[in-house]
């Protein structure tokens, strides 16, 4: 029961902050789509394989709800790990 209620949590504050950040700013797609922009030019930097420091970007970025931050981190793992598979 407690789970259930954690989770019931969660996803509540998961819909008032997704409501909060669409009412407020309706233009999501575009500070999203920075956020990914900085984070692959963290990535792909000098030394091309710094993707913890892109996901810590992501992580920090307070801009983002934490569905976004998920799902680009999720996207930048498995891209990093593509990039070592082709080395």
């Amino acid at each position: 029961m407690a789970s259930s209620q954690s989770t019931n949590k969660s996803t509540k504050k998961e819909i008032e902050e997704e409501r909060t950040y669409s009412s407020t700013d309706s233009n999501r797609g575009y500070i999203v789509a920075n956020a990914v922009k900085e984070a692959c030019r963290i990535a792909l930097g000098q030394n091309r394989q710094d993707w913890d420091a892109a996901c810590k970007f992501i992580l920090q970025n307070e801009s983002l709800t934490d569905k976004e931050r998920s799902s680009i981190i999720n996207l930048l793992i498995k891209d990093g790990d593509n990039m070592n598979k082709n080395l």
